[in-house]
């Protein structure tokens, strides 16, 4: 519940052309990799936030919590999976700039409004572009987070080694 309301409180600050200051969010990762080293699979269960609560909140804590799982899994040491769990949580933050008839849209987006919904990832980089000391392996996976490994993605269209490990 704690991680939640940080996500609620950085997300409301960014809609209100609030700044952000991601060093806040390493206590919330730091409790998270606690949790998933406790026991992953309890830690898979926190997945189910997003039956309680709205999906952009819910949806970065999953993507954190399914980031460190995986890079525990990997070996990775704790101070990557602590920057890894900041990109996961930080990665859609630029939602909160995108406007809500199209973040909420229940139907398919059009072809404009998908264009508008995938500058989320420009406006998150670019949020998190402007805090102090952001290590570069976060920034580089906020901004690659929708790449894809055959070239499909976006929004460079990167492809294999081209995208960096986050």
């Amino acid at each position: 519940h704690e991680a939640l309301g940080h996500v609620r409180r950085f997300m409301a600050d960014v809609r209100r052309q609030r700044g952000v200051d991601f060093r806040e969010a390493r206590p919330v990762v730091d409790g998270l990799i606690d949790s998933v080293f406790r026991n992953d699979a309890a830690a898979a269960a926190m997945l189910n936030l997003k039956r309680f609560d709205e999906y952009s909140y819910a949806h970065c804590l999953n993507v954190a919590v399914l980031a460190i799982t995986l890079g525990k899994h990997l070996g990775l040491e704790r101070s990557v999976l602590s920057d890894l769990g900041v990109a996961g949580l930080f990665h859609d933050v630029g939602k909160a700039r995108i406007p809500e008839d199209i973040l909420n849209k229940p139907a398919r987006l059009s072809e404009p409004e998908f264009q508008v919904m995938k500058g989320h990832v420009a406006e998150s980089h670019s949020i998190m572009l402007g805090q102090k000391d952001a290590p570069r392996e976060v920034l580089r996976g906020i901004l690659e987070h929708h790449e894809r490994h055959d070239g499909s993605g976006y929004p460079r269209g990167l492809a294999r080694e081209d995208i960096g490990p986050f």
